[in-house]
């Protein structure tokens, strides 16, 4: 059968099966790799070392005689069928390790590996192929402390986001042998902090603890004023959105007011049963009381008082103050009944 589709690097294993080999991040795989065949025989790890066990027997000196040279003592490998109990037992942690390596590797990686030996034949193999040689791992060191000192925060990082990454960067610089100091780390890992913890970090500067506490705890108390702010600020939000809540009961309870437009639309004026103004706007009274001079000059009434007050008019002018016999009677009738047309 063919390969298995794409087998499963995210496996993260058991206490009975290793987890599954990662070759873009190889440092941290043979961390976790150490410790799982520690926990499988303390032995292992000396053997990835030191290479497997190998029986001997012990071939005593043979003194020298006349005729012959002495023999001096040896080691000779022991033959299967001689091997005791313990000698089955140490060979077996070197199978066991072996098995548990080509466990956690993907088939197209355990066919490069499976005609080797032993643990440490694999083992070595493996870092040579995904670490590198001394000089590659030269590089990398150099390249991983480069990476320590210019480390900052990125846009929109989270506190985790960022203790991830920088915790990710230790450990990989301690698989190549670089350790820095806890105060070095505890600062380091301030100063690459945004600058809304500025006033944060440099109380904590101060403080006479700086020197005794660990990344893990620094960590820990910055968690705890981040979410203590969350807290606060959703605690704020809340009592907003419970006011805005009952004000709005309030303003449904209330009748709505009438507004001057609403109530001019319904208006009726008294005075010409229109709708849509009032009696003090009305223009049907104003036009009522409006002089028309068109309607004026066509009045017969008019005309006949303009006409006898210019005859009258003319009559002063010629006869000056003589007094002349004349009915007033009649004028003032005359004039009452113009003034009462007028």
């Amino acid at each position: 059968m063919a390969l298995q589709a794409k087998d499963n690097y995210f496996d993260t294993g058991s206490s009975g099966k290793p987890r599954r080999f990662n070759k873009d991040n190889f440092a941290l795989w043979k961390t976790r790799m150490k410790l799982f065949l520690s926990g499988s025989d303390p032995k292992i790890p000396y053997f990835l070392e030191n290479g497997p066990h190998v029986p001997t027997q012990t071939v005593h000196a043979v003194p020298a005689t006349n005729d012959q040279p002495g023999i001096p003592a040896r080691e000779l490998v022991k033959p299967v069928t001689d091997w005791n109990d313990e000698d089955r037992r140490l060979v077996n942690i070197d199978t066991k390790a072996r098995s548990l390596i080509a466990m956690s590797l993907p088939d197209d990686i355990f066919h490069s590996v499976c005609h080797l030996r032993s643990a440490k034949e694999i083992w070595n193999t493996l870092c040579v192929q995904y670490e590198g040689t001394a000089i590659l791992m030269e590089s990398r060191k150099i390249f991983l402390v480069r990476q320590y000192e210019s480390f900052i925060h990125q846009k929109d990082e989270t506190l985790s986001q960022i203790h991830q990454r920088f915790n990710c960067l230790l450990i990989d610089l301690k698989t190549i042998g670089t350790v820095y100091s806890n105060s070095e780390v505890v600062i380091k890992f301030m100063e690459a902090l945004p600058e809304q913890w500025e006033t944060y970090t440099t109380c904590l500067t101060m403080s006479k603890d700086i020197k005794t506490l660990t990344l893990s705890e620094l960590y820990g108390i910055l968690l705890n004023s981040e979410q203590q702010k969350k807290l606060k600020k959703n605690l704020i939000r809340d009592t907003k959105d419970s006011k805005s809540t009952s004000l709005a009961l309030v303003s449904d309870s209330v009748p709505p007011v009438a507004t001057p437009s609403s109530l001019t639309i319904t208006a009726i004026c008294y005075n010409c049963q229109g709708k849509g103004h009032f009696a003090n706007d009305c223009r049907y009274i104003k036009s009522q009381f409006t002089p028309s001079t068109k309607s004026s000059s066509k009045n017969p009434k008019y005309q006949r008082l303009k006409e006898k007050y210019k005859k009258m008019k003319t009559q002063r002018k010629g006869k000056g103050l003589i007094a002349e016999d004349c009915d007033w009677d009649d004028v003032s009738s005359d004039d009452s009944s113009d003034e009462e047309d007028t």
